[in-house]
């Protein structure tokens, strides 16, 4: 057992360094090496959910079995789309597959749960809420720091971590803290390669699987809807902190305070989840478990905390 969570904690991380290493032996300048570094993210994530879960299950059934899938179906998207220079193209790519992710990732919400109408409308608005994430930054945007947005999003996939723990899916959370690993060895590298390995394709796969966590956490667990939206707002210091380099601050400057500001709102949204599951623990201890199949199952669920 302990065996399988060091090897879930550490392999991402090893096997996405080192094939970013690999990479950068042949120099590839960074547009390309950026492009790479999407693929290296699906796969440190993958080996670290075989190690946690073995094979998943084909055809997919369940939120878990989904993720490589959409770990290596949103690398190749990214990548197809970085290399279009039609923007109107590129974006269609893009939106369509994150829309792909979250309807296979809702399966049997869309199935069972919702009719038409309401699973047009899960989907497209939550493709819609996330899309300023995935336009973070501009392509070769290299002002800031370079552990800058892979720091931002290990902050934020920790707190997906902890938060998904304490809304009883402690599988999903391990799953989350192998993509923790894996930006974790990407915030690491630019002190040692010089370069920012985390531009669009890289942000997209990453930003695909934690909402894809975020998703099956409301959904399929007990992670409310306030926490998710917090975990989501950690991400804004990426696109908001570019902004802050035209006032004249200093790259440096922005990036700490951008961090702070990701801690803090992670921080809060780890906070919460905590204090709801403690409440639920409460509840539980007092009456038993409850129904919770009105949870996410309609439009009218959207701010229900469960236990409320």
């Amino acid at each position: 057992m302990l065996t399988t969570i060091l090897l879930g904690a550490f392999l991402p991380a090893i096997l996405t360094g080192g094939l970013i290493l690999i990479f950068q032996v042949v120099k590839p300048g960074h547009e390309v090496l950026s492009r790479l570094a999407a693929p290296a993210i699906a796969t440190g994530f993958t080996a670290g959910q075989f190690v946690i879960i073995g094979l998943p299950a084909f055809p997919p059934v369940d939120v878990t079995h989904w993720l490589p899938y959409i770990a290596f179906g949103g690398a190749v998207a990214a990548v197809t789309a970085s290399l279009i220079r039609v923007t109107r193209i590129s974006l269609f790519i893009q939106v369509a597959t994150f829309a792909l992710a979250l309807r296979l990732i809702l399966g049997s919400m869309v199935q069972y749960q919702w009719s038409p109408v309401e699973a047009l409308v899960w989907i497209l608005g939550l493709t819609a809420v996330l899309l300023p994430l995935w336009k973070m930054p501009a392509p070769g945007d290299d002002r800031l720091p370079g552990w800058f947005n892979p720091t931002v999003l290990l902050v934020a996939a920790i707190a997906t971590s902890g938060a998904l723990v304490f809304g009883r899916s402690a599988l999903l959370g391990q799953l989350a803290g192998c993509l923790a690993s894996t930006l974790g060895a990407l915030a690491v590298l630019p002190f040692f390669i010089k370069d920012s390995l985390l531009d669009r394709p890289g942000l997209y796969v990453c930003v695909l699987l934690l909402a894809s966590f975020w998703a099956g956490g409301y959904f399929y667990a007990e992670l409310p809807v306030g926490p998710a939206l917090l975990l989501w707002a950690a991400l804004l210091p990426i696109p908001l902190c570019s902004r802050l380099l035209s006032r004249g601050w200093s790259s440096l400057r922005v990036a700490l305070v951008g961090l702070a500001l990701a801690v803090v709102v992670s921080g809060a949204g780890l906070f919460w989840g905590y204090t709801i599951s403690e409440d639920n623990a409460d509840m539980y201890d007092q009456y038993g478990a409850t129904d919770d199949s009105q949870f996410g199952t309609g439009l009218t669920a959207l701010f229900a905390k469960p236990g409320s």
